[in-house]
């Protein structure tokens, strides 16, 4: 069987721990109740994985307000502090305690304006970068135009996203939390950068794998990120989020990440992190001129 099939044949029974306040911290006020200055720069949290560091490379929190008119703060689920994120528990997975305890905390002191999310997988990454030992293709609905190749093996598209959505089955509690945390304040999940468009700027670090395995077709790569983002999107809209689409600037005309914005062949860098501020900057106008 192919390995996006299996992945997609293969269940997860998942539980996350959930939040339980001590009497002291119930009886906490709300950060909404303690009041807040009347005049003050906007606040920004950023929340998530790796992608987080193209924004924290382009936008620290001592040059934020100059750069891009707001205040930002950082906490990442790949801090060492917090790993193993996931741990297997009771037949399901329980979330790092001490990261939803940091990130709750961090929402109470700062009292955010918005919430900016990098929380996703690395379905497209892991099926879409060098060359499976099947072959595959499939047809993406959204882009019919971009046809099949020949000689490959092809997978029913409710397949494929199936195989994505079940990739993702520990990301909606956790961003579900995140908003919950982050209430008043809306919360927007990044979409991931696209597949990089060119591997030779990087060709040294992944020489082995790349020899070895070769790299799927841009077409295949471009399609499954696409059903990525679609499921993330519906994560994001399940869990109270807005979703930010990837710049469409930083992208080739096929729709994958031009070398001038790519970090390494899975990130992308501070230009594209200012990408990202510049959307953050938009969210905030939206949301006080929804405000009144």
């Amino acid at each position: 069987m192919n390995k996006l099939a299996q992945t997609a044949a293969h269940s997860v029974a998942l539980r996350l721990t959930t939040i339980v306040k001590s009497p002291d911290e119930a009886a906490r006020p709300s950060r909404w109740e303690m009041g807040d200055p009347v005049s003050r720069a906007p606040r920004v949290i950023a929340i998530g994985n790796s992608h987080l560091e193209a924004l924290r490379f382009a936008v620290t929190p001592w040059s934020s307000l100059a750069a891009y008119g707001f205040e930002i703060d950082y906490i990442s689920t790949f801090d060492p502090i917090y790993q193993p994120f996931w741990t297997e528990r009771d037949g399901g997975w329980a979330t790092h305690a001490g990261f939803l305890k940091d990130a709750e905390n961090l929402m109470w002191r700062v009292q955010p304006d918005i919430v900016v999310a990098f929380v996703s997988c690395l379905f497209q990454f892991n099926h879409g970068t060098y060359g499976d030992e099947r072959p595959f293709d499939f047809v993406l609905p959204e882009a019919p135009g971009l046809g099949l190749l020949p000689g490959r093996e092809i997978i029913p598209y409710d397949l494929v996203r199936e195989a994505a959505r079940r990739q993702h089955q520990l990301w909606p509690t956790l961003l579900s939390q995140i908003v919950a945390f982050a209430v008043p304040a809306p919360v927007y999940a990044i979409c991931p950068p696209p597949p990089i468009a060119e591997f030779a700027p990087f060709y040294d670090r992944i020489k082995e794998k790349a020899e070895a395995r070769g790299f799927q077709p841009d077409s295949v790569r471009y399609k499954l990120w696409r059903v990525q983002i679609e499921v993330e999107r519906e994560v994001a809209e399940s869990s109270g989020a807005g979703f930010l689409p990837a710049p469409r600037e930083a992208q080739t005309e096929l729709g994958l990440r031009r070398v001038d914005y790519a970090g390494d062949i899975l990130h992308a860098n501070a230009k594209y992190g200012a990408l990202i501020a510049a959307q953050a900057q938009a969210c905030l106008r939206e949301h006080h001129e929804a405000a009144g």
